[in-house]
């Protein structure tokens, strides 16, 4: 899973079988060099990663509304896809995608500004990786959970931790509901290597070094003591299975403030 600065994000998650993964990723390959052919623009862009054989893509969201049936937003975006696109490849791709993807699920996530680090003194030069932590708060620990969470914000950013990450929290999907705020967290930690990550800036390292041990396992129990689960994943990112139009022509070399 990537950052995205956009309020709202949706992610597909496809499961494809280990035998069909090189042609799955191939077909997808297609897709892309079709769609930069036809010229489509950023309202089709979508960012890849990938947790063993499960692939993640990232689809930024104007609203919620993007996703109204009436309207049809997202319907009428993938119609224009399909159209412009050559058939064959269109043809190639769904032939492809039905035999190798073996499961998908979609969610959607808000961005969480209060519970995002951006680092001013960030390490990371070309992030080739991504850590996938996600939180699931007990019914009744929402407020807890919070607490707890500033606090760890707060010592992260006195300490200047160097790794920047975005939050979100779930909105549709697991662990949303229609009677309050979703209970499911997502943080996303870009990073250029393994080493660079689990090493050289461990974050539980950081917070010992900025509160004491005993201070930052306490704290850090604090917010654990709030979460029925947490899971956690590497992804690899794969710029070679995203999808970003070209600049224009008047476009390119032009610098920006």
């Amino acid at each position: 899973m990537t950052v995205t600065e956009s309020r709202f994000v949706a992610v597909e998650v496809e499961d494809v079988d280990v035998a069909q993964a090189d042609r799955y990723e191939r077909a997808i390959e297609t897709l892309i060099r079709s769609m930069r052919e036809a010229n489509l623009g950023s309202e089709f862009q979508w960012n890849a990663s990938q947790h063993d054989f499960s692939y993640y893509y990232s689809f930024p969201l104007t609203s919620l509304q993007d996703l109204d049936p009436d309207t049809g937003v997202i319907q009428q975006r993938f119609r224009r896809l399909s159209a412009s696109i050559d058939p064959d490849a269109a043809d190639a791709f769904s032939m492809v995608t039905a035999r190798a993807v073996q499961a998908t699920r979609l969610f959607i996530l808000e961005r969480v500004a209060e519970f995002t680090h951006e680092a001013p003194n960030s390490v990371v030069e070309a992030a080739k990786h991504a850590f996938l932590d996600i939180h699931y708060v007990r019914t009744g620990q929402a407020e807890p959970y919070k607490k707890a969470t500033r606090r760890l914000m707060a010592a992260a950013r006195k300490s200047d931790y160097p790794l920047g990450w975005s939050a979100y929290r779930m909105v549709i999907g697991e662990g949303a509901t229609f009677y309050g705020e979703g209970k499911v967290y997502c943080y996303v930690v870009p990073f250029d290597s393994p080493s660079q990550f689990y090493e050289q800036h461990s974050f539980q390292g950081a917070m010992v070094q900025e509160l004491g041990e005993e201070s930052a396992r306490e704290l850090l129990m604090d917010e654990r003591r709030c979460l029925v689960k947490l899971e956690t994943s590497e992804h690899r990112l794969r710029p070679e299975l995203s999808y970003t139009p070209e600049p224009a022509q008047s476009e390119i070399g032009v610098k920006r403030s």
